[in-house]
């Protein structure tokens, strides 16, 4: 053999030699990862196990929907990011052009995927796009999984997956974290069998994440479910013991509101005092709790009790009160709950004042709490109580915004009623924006009976300054 010859095939058994050893690399790598892949897939049934899907999903075939797949990842989360009603829905602006394509138990549980404690599942701008009836696709699986999972983020801020903008993000992210044997795109379009879409979550609740809020430590799902319990530990039912107050409220001649209180309930931790007032046919109006074992209830408390509004701005007049008085013990577990019914009998209500005519409620700066109310016309008399009324309208659907009310008394008669030491405003948030009044005067006493005389609420409301 020539000299030239030999060089040529030392190199190329040196050039062979390399590629045998980076395939060999490389396959070890893969095997790896496939014996890594299937060890997690060996976990499937435990889905079942710990009531996230039931044995009968495990054994379906076929595909299954974005819906499906998303309540099941959020199922994992648990109840902790579960959000309980859809208010929060109709306080985001950019979201009331789909206020009619979602029903409020859908737009509820899809806040519950963007405004999760953590890993949200989708952006507010995906709702747009969003069908939650479409097939669940192989790429759509993995873009929610790998979210699910994302754990390079801190404790306040969104895992970083739920940026990426280009699909091959996910399908890196996917591979590198052992979800998948390839990073082939091939199948991204198709829809994904519901077996693979149950191995794909057996492989990401098998890989360890961040836990906790501030202090956070590693785990994995199935080592969270099995460490606590979480999904198979049932609550237990509160144990209520009832029984009847030891004497029946009455009124002072102030029109403040007392009772007698069993020595026993002051005596008592984890105590709460309740006054519910109902209408006449029986539809709750308003409640005031406090904490702690109450032996009284204020004048104040009391108009602003039993004067209230109902549905569509109708002033209505409360008919009887319920008094409870509840005791917990130290875990909770159990309650002690003494209840008094007091028939409003001995006050009544006459609508005989004049409308008033409100001028300009100013605000101290950054607050709600009124520093000033004046009058376009008339005067506040110091024999009077003055009873503010605002409507909320912070949520584009009406149900969920709230009324709330404040009380004040003047020392002289005056236009203005000056609050600058925030003292003589009775209130317990007032929303400032559309404040109506009306005027409450007190006759009578606890021996004769009380007579309130009102006016009706103030067609207009104050002009904020």
């Amino acid at each position: 053999m020539k000299k030239d010859e030999s060089v040529s095939v030392r190199k190329s058994a040196r050039t062979l030699l390399l590629m045998l050893g980076l395939f060999i690399f490389l396959s070890s790598i893969f095997a790896q990862k496939k014996e890594s892949f299937f060890a997690d897939c060996g976990r499937v049934w435990d889905l079942a196990k710990f009531n996230i899907v039931s044995e009968e999903d495990l054994k379906r075939e076929g595909g299954l929907s974005v819906e499906e797949a998303l309540r099941t990842l959020l199922r994992v989360q648990g109840a902790g990011s579960a959000w309980q009603s859809s208010k929060e829905w109709y306080l985001i602006k950019e979201l009331a052009p789909l206020d009619k394509k979602f029903s409020e138990e859908e737009k509820t549980f899809l806040l519950s995927l963007f405004y999760a404690v953590k890993r949200p599942l989708l952006t507010q701008e995906e709702l747009f796009s969003l069908s939650l009836n479409a097939p669940l696709t192989e790429y759509g699986a993995l873009k929610y999984v790998t979210r699910f999972i994302g754990n390079t983020y801190s404790c306040i801020d969104k895992p970083e997956e739920i940026g990426f903008t280009e699909q091959g993000q996910t399908y890196a992210r996917a591979f590198d974290r052992k979800l998948i044997l390839s990073k082939s795109e091939e199948n991204a379009s198709k829809p994904i069998l519901r077996k693979d879409f149950y191995i794909l979550l057996a492989s990401a609740m098998n890989t360890k994440v961040s836990f906790g809020g501030y202090s956070t430590g590693e785990a994995t799902y199935f080592s969270f479910y099995e460490n606590a319990a979480k999904s198979t530990r049932k609550e237990k039912e509160r144990i209520v013991h009832e029984g009847k107050l030891y004497a029946k409220p009455k009124f002072n001649d102030d029109f403040s509101l007392s009772w007698n209180v069993k020595k026993r309930l002051l005596d008592d931790d984890n105590t709460f005092t309740e006054i519910t007032c109902y209408s006449a046919d029986g539809n709750k109006l308003a409640s005031e709790t406090m904490i702690g074992i109450r032996d009284s209830c204020s004048c104040k408390d009391m108009i602003m009790l039993i004067i209230n509004s109902g549905k569509e701005r109708k002033i209505e007049y409360a008919s009887y009160l319920v008094l409870t008085i509840s005791s917990y013990n130290s875990d909770w577990s159990e309650s002690w709950e003494e209840t008094a019914r007091f028939d409003l009998s001995d006050v009544k209500i006459v609508q005989d004042l004049k409308m008033m005519n409100p001028g300009t409620l100013k605000t101290f700066d950054g607050q709600w709490v009124p520093k000033t109310i004046s009058l376009k016309s008339g005067v506040f008399k110091k024999e009077a109580f003055y009873l503010l009324h605002s409507y909320e309208h912070r949520y584009r659907k009406d149900e969920f915004n709230r009324d709330s009310f404040a009380l004040f008394t003047v020392a002289d008669d005056t236009s203005e009623f000056k609050n600058s030491k925030h003292e003589s405003l009775f209130c317990g948030g007032l929303d400032t924006e559309d404040t109506h009044i009306l005027e409450v005067m007190i006759d009578g006493d606890a021996k004769n009976g009380f007579v309130l005389h009102v006016s009706p609420e103030s067609k207009e409301s104050f002009e904020k300054k």
